[in-house]
């Protein structure tokens, strides 16, 4: 069964607007992880996938020893 004329034209209309990363709400979600778990919004770090993040924590890490 094909999804319903609503489901379409809410699909057509908000097409052009998703991405596979929406970065425009990277600082909401900062903002509302941060409240969730109650700490700083600058103790948290996003990203897409965790290879950049591991290799951030890395190179901070080791530029300490």
């Amino acid at each position: 069964m094909p999804p319903s004329p609503l489901a379409l034209k809410a699909i057509s209309t908000d097409i052009k607007l998703t991405n596979r990363y929406n970065w425009n709400i990277a600082p909401e979600l900062v903002s509302e992880l941060a409240k969730k778990n109650n700490v700083d919004e600058n103790n948290i770090l996003i990203g897409a996938g965790s290879t950049k993040i591991l290799d951030l924590v890395a190179k901070y890490i080791t530029a300490f020893k």
